[in-house]
């Protein structure tokens, strides 16, 4: 079986400040000139669409050759994030795909990035037991305290702590400055 054509970025794409996979499985995507801030798919071109839906599937595949081309063009791409508010270190960080973590990293992407169930690609990769990945995101910044359940709370829960009681080390603070995922100035 082939894979579908990869979208050429050899011309001008549309600028995406964000895009996301519809209920249909299709993705939207928000071009930076909006005044909208949630144009509706039916109002992007088919071009973008297309490239936010192969974006968001190389993410969870790993596919390295397409973000080096995509972030070479445009770097800001690394801060995608699709209709659950999974940014593209949410995807390769939870499927496991340590070489496409790396660059994301490597061009700034979050670490700690928070999907819109408040979950962090750190607390992903815990349970999903990727310890390379784990490592890197602790390695990159990545605070055990944030999200729900955090880390540290994710560690706990599947028992873990022999695997990583070093790395999280029972940190009262974050890499961030924060306590316990509360940042510094909270209660």
């Amino acid at each position: 079986m082939s894979s579908p054509p990869r979208p050429s970025l050899s011309h001008p794409a549309p600028q995406l400040n964000g895009a996301a996979s519809g209920p249909n499985g299709t993705a939207h995507a928000q071009p930076l000139s909006s005044s909208d801030p949630s144009p509706s798919v039916s109002t992007l071109p088919p071009a973008a669409i297309a490239l936010a839906t192969r974006l968001f599937e190389g993410a969870r595949q790993g596919d390295v050759a397409l973000f080096e081309e995509v972030l070479a063009y445009n770097s800001g791409m690394k801060d995608m994030r699709n209709d659950k508010g999974d940014s593209l270190v949410m995807l390769a960080a939870y499927h496991g795909r340590l070489p496409l973590l790396r660059l994301l990293l490597s061009h700034g992407a979050d670490p700690n990035s928070l999907n819109d169930r408040q979950q962090s690609p750190l607390a992903g990769a815990i349970f999903k037991g990727e310890k390379e990945v784990v490592e890197a995101l602790s390695d990159a910044g990545a605070d055990w305290g944030v999200g729900e359940p955090s880390a540290r709370e994710a560690v706990r829960i599947f028992r873990q702590e022999a695997i990583w009681g070093d790395r999280m080390g029972g940190q009262e603070k974050g890499a961030n400055g924060s306590r316990n995922g509360v940042p510094n100035g909270g209660s």
